[in-house]
């Protein structure tokens, strides 16, 4: 079972389990179209965080996925296994990176994503993703390359 189809639980209790102390140091937080409200959502949306070894696959191919991923520290690839059984890497991920966005889009993802160095990861679940994409629009708009005043 991936990290993404992994079962939602409340890790609150446990002390390697605080997703919004990392989150607040990424890229994704610093982002221009979001409002303090909508970092506030995402912070409070996320369920669980957790470091993981080197050389390790988060996502696996044709896995379902409930959990969208957000690197907070540390590398990560995507790659999709090419027919003589190599990898075809397709993008480096780096703290603030959603390792699988289009989770969102679909059930089932296309390609893995593995460590490249320890990483720390934290999990928000698909069906709250989506909430928060309709609820709050700075989290939906795409990258389109026009600053926002933040409140």
């Amino acid at each position: 079972m991936s990290l993404a189809s992994r079962p939602q639980q409340n890790y609150a209790a446990c002390s390697e389990y605080w997703p919004s102390r990392n989150i607040m140091a990424t890229s994704l937080w610093h982002s221009p179209f979001l409002t303090k409200e909508e970092q506030h959502a995402i912070g409070q949306a996320i369920t669980w965080s957790k470091q993981f070894e080197t050389h390790r696959d988060l996502v696996s191919e044709a896995e379902k996925a409930d959990n969208v991923l957000i690197v907070l520290s540390g590398w990560a690839y995507r790659y999709s296994c090419v027919s003589d059984g190599g990898r075809q890497l397709t993008a480096l991920l780096v703290p603030g990176d959603i390792a699988n966005l289009d989770t969102l889009l679909f059930d089932r993802i296309a390609y893995s994503v593995r460590t490249i160095t320890n990483v720390t990861i934290a999990a928000l679940p698909r069906s709250r993703a989506l909430a928060l994409a309709n609820e709050h629009p700075g989290i939906a708009r795409p990258c389109d390359g026009r600053e926002r005043d933040r409140e």
